[in-house]
């Protein structure tokens, strides 16, 4: 059984959290993990309360543009969204950092879903 998209999402930001100035530049690609049914009151709240998006733009940026370009958008954040797109939708990260990344989430996944297991 695998994890549901709620679970997947607070792994990942629990992961860059834990080292934003090295990881924000990570959640690009890690959040593509993250399937865009996820439930529309968890992620409102979560945009509103995430200290992560708080302390790092770019990551609300990249978790905006993830469900934007899946036709999912968010009244609350649409300007805050274009604005920031015109800052960011050039950046380009190193694909050693991405392969990095996704092989330390897959870990916590493992971890959580054997956590799960013993409950």
């Amino acid at each position: 059984m695998g994890l549901v998209s709620t679970q997947v999402l607070d792994i990942i930001l629990e992961w860059v959290r834990y080292d934003i100035p090295n990881r924000e530049c990570q959640f690009k690609e890690v959040v593509k993990y993250v399937d865009c049914k996820i439930d529309a009151q968890y992620l409102s709240q979560l945009l509103e309360t995430e200290q992560l998006f708080a302390s790092s733009e770019i990551c609300l940026y990249i978790l905006l543009k993830h469900f934007y370009d899946h036709g999912i958008t968010f009244e609350r954040h649409g300007k805050i969204y274009e604005e920031m797109n015109k800052k960011y939708s050039v950046l380009v990260f190193p694909q050693k950092t991405v392969d990095s990344a996704v092989g330390e989430i897959q870990k916590l996944e493992v971890n959580e879903m054997y956590l799960n297991n013993l409950t």
